[in-house]
């Protein structure tokens, strides 16, 4: 039976959650294969036409949690029912079928209509971990439906094109003529790429082995399908690598119809990986130039072709070993030579293996390019080493849109380890004594994503749906664990380093850390088999526990060009080190961003053997909104000085706090005073909040009540020095709610010690990333009223401030709020 449509003030209020903009939806509700995707689709199932038009926000973010939840439970219950055999359904009506869905996904894919897509991460995906030889051949009439046949592998080729929303669908068959459709999750670049791309990356007629299969049935409908969730499950069967199991089968159909012949020489491989190469196709390209390899194993332009190709795909050692054994062939082309120097170089340079990249600075044969990469691995390993960088520099590389700046990862005076003796889990702790401000760690990402990197599908709406967290992700999210299945592709060792991660409850515990080496192959043997089998689950709930998203506490009213993003999407990264960080919503520890760099500084003194922490929730919002953060993705309570305060007070003290914050705001400053006074009522005269210090919740009350003050005075563009003076009292308020120590609070008069900070500097502030703006408009005030000894005396407290949260002085600073300080004679 078909579903109903709903229309679209409903399908509006479900999606307004998510971000999307009324004329975006619209827009895509005129599109008729949108419309059809819709009414298919059973996230929409439980939208009711006659709902009420009216209804807000929160409802909104209510239904889409019912849905999941709904969904979830439709997951759950096919877990609980036993496995069945179903009949097979003909491959003719099959193909038909699929066929026609095929051609409405490109139609689809090639409108400029927005799109929907949607898939569930969390749903427990296997993944085979003994080898081909190790499991005996099953038939699809042998498969059980709701099972994971362990033990066991199909043998099947690839009888129809390729259909592509999130998984890459296609309809297989075995030996015997039975067939049925597989979709594979995960598979390097296959997220984003066309219908096309999917058709040469599973041409048809391609043989696959498919390791343990789960044969399930789909969240709607009853034809059961082959669910690959794990690309390593999956093994690409060559004429000439698996003789031994190709050589005694026998397919009782005729080959199917639209197979594209293969290249019969390296030569004509090498041509067709070149053609893949220069569309930008990097995973065909590199599979091309593999099979190349496969007729001839010592063709050095294949090699040097596919280390290019690795290269894109950010397969460095495997790029480097290319790279390597074209340079042991001692060519007499000076040309190659230099080619294989620098891929080899390259390589070794993005793996941050910088002093592997110095062996080939004296070397007759290096050009001008490798010259340049040992020049830069050199500043690198100063930068490794010493933790110096050029702050500034970096800065000014990082406001470019999707920026991953050339920089070396720095670990300070930290280790991850379990304190002994301690109910308190594993973490990071410094080795030795260190000051506010003092840099702990500068992280690259194991995986980064910008919207930027995929500008073609701006227009869409993604949405994951996950089980682990109970929450609806953005495309950022889901995307990252394709990023990061790729990354550990031709990386072992981030396999490991993978599986010492948290993952969050359900998972086996975590591994050592630091990891010890893999004892692997020294590179990818074929493009198209990964060098280790992937637990793709564990990557989901790592990546579901420990992704930051870029630019939340970073950089603010800097330059105009900074990107803003909408809604729907936003950048994110996993990083290695500051995953191990746990949380304290008063922190000891505090994180900007240059660019996917994530940048750690103490923000308070430390003695050694202490914890380095940091905020993974908004520390001015009420206690029970942080603990219901904290205990619904990490199931623990938060013991931090700021939380033993909030509860030091009662909890009907606590109740009335967050009634307070969660008031409508109003523009009023009566209103603002009232509430202000309701939140100091709240707070009791405990040791525990003597010893914290902090009221994050009038922090922003109070910053409220002087950006009110502004606001009035720029309303009738009258300066008016009694008000601004309120303005500047209010500020400081908010900065002392903060834990700043001010030591002259004065608005007028003589400065009796100009050269002298007004705050105590032997105290750096906890929620120093609030401090900023509100510094900077204290100083922008006392600017207005001729104040100019105090303004500058107040720009060099924000100075103080932001060099010991992100580093770089005064000369960073005047790059970072240019804007902000073009107005002030500084």
């Amino acid at each position: 039976m078909a579903a109903s449509l709903p229309n679209v003030p409903d399908l509006a209020r479900l999606v307004q959650s998510m971000g999307i903009r009324p004329e975006m939806l619209q827009q895509a509700m005129s599109d008729p294969n949108f419309r059809s995707l819709v009414s298919r689709n059973p996230a929409f199932a439980g939208l009711s036409p006659s709902a009420d038009q009216d209804t807000s926000g929160d409802e909104a973010l209510s239904r889409m949690t019912r849905l999941l939840e709904q969904a979830k439970a439709i997951h759950l219950r096919e877990q609980s029912l036993p496995p069945v055999r179903v009949p097979q359904i003909p491959a003719s009506m099959l193909l038909a079928g699929f066929a026609r869905s095929g051609n409405q996904s490109r139609n689809m894919n090639e409108s400029t209509a927005v799109q929907i897509r949607q898939t569930f991460v969390g749903v427990a995906p296997g993944y085979a971990t003994k080898k081909l030889e190790e499991l005996r051949r099953v038939g699809i009439n042998d498969m059980f439906v709701r099972k994971r046949q362990e033990g066991a592998y199909l043998l099947c080729r690839i009888i129809s094109l390729t259909s592509h929303t999130v998984s890459v669908d296609m309809i297989v068959e075995d030996p015997l003529g039975v067939a049925c459709m597989l979709a594979i999750y995960h598979y390097p670049t296959t997220l984003d790429c066309a219908e096309e791309q999917g058709d040469a990356i599973f041409p048809i007629g391609a043989v696959l082995a498919v390791r343990e299969p789960y044969y399930k049935f789909p969240s709607s409908g009853e034809v059961p399908f082959i669910r690959v969730d794990a690309p390593s499950d999956l093994i690409f069967l060559k004429s000439h690598s698996h003789r031994a199991l190709l050589n005694d089968v026998t397919w009782a159909t005729r080959g199917p119809s639209g197979v594209i012949r293969q290249p019969g020489t390296a030569v004509a491989w090498k041509d067709r990986g070149n053609r893949y190469f220069k569309r930008k196709e990097w995973i065909c390209a590199a599979s091309a130039f593999s099979d190349g390899l496969l007729q001839d194993p010592e063709n050095h332009l294949l090699l040097l072709n596919r280390a290019a190709a690795y290269l894109e795909l950010g397969w460095f050692r495997s790029a480097a070993y290319d790279a390597e054994r074209v340079i042991g062939m001692d060519l007499e082309d000076p040309q190659l030579v230099r080619k294989a120097v620098y891929r080899a170089a390259k390589a070794y340079y993005l793996s941050g293996r910088f002093d592997e990249v110095r062996r080939f600075a004296c070397l007759v044969s290096s050009g001008a390019e490798t010259q340049q990469l040992c020049q830069n691995a050199e500043q690198r390993l100063h930068e490794r080493d010493s933790g110096e960088y050029d702050w500034a520099g970096i800065f000014n590389a990082s406001r470019a849109p999707a920026s991953r700046p050339d920089i070396a990862a720095y670990q300070g005076p930290v280790e991850v380890r379990t304190p002994k003796g301690s109910a308190r889990p594993r973490g990071l702790f410094v080795t030795r004594d260190v000051k506010a401000g003092e840099l702990l760690i500068v992280s690259k990402p194991i995986a980064s994503y910008f919207p930027e990197d995929t500008p073609s599908k701006r227009g869409e709406v993604f949405m994951s749906f996950n089980f682990l967290k109970n929450t609806t992700d953005k495309r950022s999210d889901y995307a990252l664990i394709d990023l990061v299945v790729q990354r550990i592709w031709d990386d072992p060792d981030l396999a490991s380093v993978v599986q010492a991660m948290y993952a969050g409850k359900g998972f086996p515990a975590a591994g050592d850390y630091p990891v010890l080496p893999v004892n692997a192959s020294p590179a990818l043997l074929h493009s198209s088999t990964p060098c280790a089998d992937i637990d793709v689950g564990r990557v989901e709930g790592v990546c579901s526990m420990n992704v930051f998203a870029m630019g939340e506490l970073t950089f603010t009213g800097t330059a105009p060009e900074q990107q803003e993003y909408s809604e729907l999407d936003h950048p994110a990264a996993l990083y290695e080190l500051p995953s191990f960080c746990n949380h304290a919503c008063l922190p000891s520890a505090g994180r900007v961003f240059f660019g996917d760099v994530m940048v750690v500084r103490a923000t308070t003194d430390l003695k050694a053997g202490e914890e380095v922490t940091m905020s993974y929730c908004d520390s001015t919002q009420p206690y029970q909104k942080r603990e219901d953060v904290t205990q619904k993705k990490w199931h623990f309570a938060c013991d931090c000085s700021l939380c033993k305060a909030d509860l030091s007070d009662s909890a009907a003290a606590r109740s009335r706090r967050a009634e307070a914050v969660n008031l409508p705001s109003s523009p009023g400053i009566t209103a603002i005073k009232q509430r202000i006074a309701q939140i100091k009522s709240t707070y009791s005269n405990t040791l525990e909040r003597r010893q914290c210090g902090i009221k994050p919740e009038l922090y922003s009350a109070l910053h409220t009540l002087g950006g009110a003050y502004c606001k009035e005075m720029n309303a009738t563009r009258t300066l008016i020095p009694a008000k601004a003076e309120l303005c500047i009292i209010a500020f400081m308020d908010a900065l002392e709610a903060t834990g700043l120590v001010i030591t002259d609070r004065s608005v007028s008069g003589r400065v009796k010690e100009p050269s002298v900070l007004p705050v105590d500097s032997t105290k750096f502030p906890c929620l120093a990333h609030y401090c900023i703006p509100t510094i900077m408009q204290m100083a922008s005030a006392f600017h207005a009223i001729g104040q100019g000894v105090r303004t500058k005396r107040w720009i060099k407290v924000a100075i103080w401030v932001e060099h010991l949260r992100t580093g770089g002085g005064e000369t960073l600073f005047r790059q970072k709020y240019q804007l902000l300080l073009s107005g002030i004679p500084f």
